[in-house]
């Protein structure tokens, strides 16, 4: 799955890289075109959690309609906690 791997490029030094690299994009694609699968909406809402630290990638993510994914995600699996756990965000590093 597509969302493991970029999902491995995120320290914070690298989350630009993939944003400009249509990373962003990609997940979202495939939160939606992956509904049947819990684990794709897991850990798509998992690496869009932590890219969104960045206001750049927030700003794509927004515009690209990552909220309306990640709602749809949460609706259809509505007792999959590792899918509802992702909507909070991650504290910062120090």
């Amino acid at each position: 799955v597509l969302t493991g791997h970029v999902s491995s490029l995120l320290p914070y030094n690298r989350t630009r890289l993939v944003a400009q690299a249509g990373g962003i994009q990609a997940i979202i694609q495939s939160i939606k075109t992956n509904l049947q699968f819990p684990g794709v909406q897991e850990y798509g809402s998992w690496a869009l959690r932590h890219l969104v630290l960045d206001p750049e990638c927030k700003a794509i993510a927004l515009r690209e309609g990552a909220a309306q994914a990640i709602r749809q995600g949460m609706q259809e699996y509505p007792n999959r906690a590792g899918v509802q756990d992702q909507v909070h965000p991650p504290h910062p590093p120090d």
